[in-house]
C-alpha cells in the first residue's frame, strides 16, 4: 500500500478540514465533497477513486500522518 498524497497535498487537505470544520465527522464530510471535486474535474478511475476516498478519510481522522511517519509514502505522478 502506497500513498497518493505528498506531505504538502497533506497538509492542504488537513487545512481545509480544519478552515470549515469542527470534529472527525466535519472533516470526513468536507472530504468527500473535496473527493467528489476532483473527480467532476479529473474524472477519476473506479481505483483512483476509492483510492482518494480510503487516503482523504485517513486525513480526516488523523491515521494519514502516523503512514507518513512511517515512511510508505511515496508521490505518484
Amino acid at each position: 500500500y502506497r500513498s497518493i498524497f505528498n506531505k504538502e497535498e497533506t497538509k492542504t487537505i488537513k487545512s481545509v478540514m480544519e478552515a470549515f470544520g469542527k470534529n472527525k465527522e466535519d472533516y470526513r464530510a468536507i472530504g468527500t465533497f473535496l473527493v467528489f471535486t476532483a473527480d467532476k474535474k479529473e474524472n477519476l478511475s473506479n481505483s483512483e477513486y476509492c483510492k482518494t476516498v480510503r487516503e482523504v478519510d485517513d486525513v480526516a481522522i488523523g491515521r494519514y500522518e502516523q503512514v507518513q511517519k512511517r515512511g510508505n509514502s511515496i508521490k505518484l505522478q
